[in-house]
């Protein structure tokens, strides 16, 4: 929702409900949240999580055959500090910092959209 948004604010792009309507069309070919141990304290607890936010997607024409945008991937990380004394605390960050890299995922894909082109294809 948010990247339909800012698509629609940011430039002159029309988005369209029907692909056979469209010029081009951005499909997304994966979509993973991860959250990774890095340390432990001294009692063998975790004091440290990194989280992780991976989004693949490409850009082509509505029959798949003209690529505007070659299949790339995304990978943002924040590394969050944990205690088990403020659990609810340290999960309402961790949803706040996935909000943040969600935003930050939007606008890394919008600078993408802009520089996209049609990549040649090869010929024998």
């Amino acid at each position: 929702m948010e990247l339909k948004r800012n698509v629609a604010v940011a430039s002159k792009t029309r988005l369209v409900d029907s692909v056979g309507a469209a010029q081009a069309v951005l499909g997304f070919t994966a979509e993973l949240r991860d959250k990774v141990i890095l340390s432990f304290n001294t009692q063998g607890r975790v004091s440290e999580y990194q989280l992780r936010y991976r989004v693949g997607f490409r850009v082509t024409d509505p029959k798949g055959g003209q690529v505007y945008l070659p299949t790339s991937e995304i990978l943002l990380t924040r590394d969050m500090a944990y205690s088990d004394a403020q659990v609810l605390a340290k999960e309402a960050e961790e949803a706040l910092l996935y909000r943040d890299m969600q935003s930050d995922m939007v606008q890394q894909i919008l600078r993408r959209l802009v520089a996209a082109k049609p990549v040649p294809t090869q010929t024998d």
